[in-house]
């Protein structure tokens, strides 16, 4: 169940880190830029994910590793939703959200992970558990496209951030 529970965190997680790259080309020509520029969007990303990551240990250690995960979920569901207003500044902020969030699931999933009773096979268990940003990468491939041409690119954006806040309502502890 832990196992699990990381998983699909890490794949929601990344889900929404990588939903705008997978609409780039509907969304720069909605915002008037070109498709290259979007690649800057995974810069603050990753910026946030460090800001939040050098201090990931303290959050768990204060939430406790559990409520670390909810609030990288909430906090990347946040960051897809300012995202989708649709502007430049909202995309750049909700990429340093989702960046924020992004950062806090590698510790809190390594303390939950790490209590598990299968010592021998932690190498596995960490392998299946990062196996989540794959598949979180083929959700948004898989998923944002279909969504953009029925809708648009901001509604996959809000139905990744859905995804995110129902995860966040689960409980990941065993």
């Amino acid at each position: 169940q832990v196992l699990a529970g990381t998983l699909a965190t890490q794949s929601l997680t990344t889900l929404c880190a990588l939903a705008l790259s997978a609409v780039a080309p509907r969304a720069a020509a909605d915002l008037g830029i070109g498709p290259a520029l979007m690649g800057y969007q995974v810069s603050v990303i990753y910026t946030g994910a460090v800001i939040t990551s050098l201090a990931g240990g303290g959050f768990v250690r204060r939430l406790g590793a559990t409520r670390a995960s909810q609030l990288a979920l909430w906090l990347t569901a946040a960051g897809c939703l300012l995202s989708s207003l649709g502007s430049l500044p909202a995309l750049g902020a909700g990429a340093l959200v989702i960046g924020l969030g992004y950062g806090c699931t590698n510790p809190a999933a390594s303390h939950l992970l790490s209590r598990t009773r299968a010592s021998t096979h932690m190498n596995l268990i960490f392998s299946i558990k990062q196996c989540g940003v794959p598949v979180g990468g083929v959700l948004a491939g898989l998923l944002l496209p279909p969504v953009t041409l029925l809708w648009s690119w901001q509604a996959g954006l809000i139905v990744c951030a859905l995804m995110s806040m129902h995860s966040a309502n689960w409980s990941i502890a065993a």
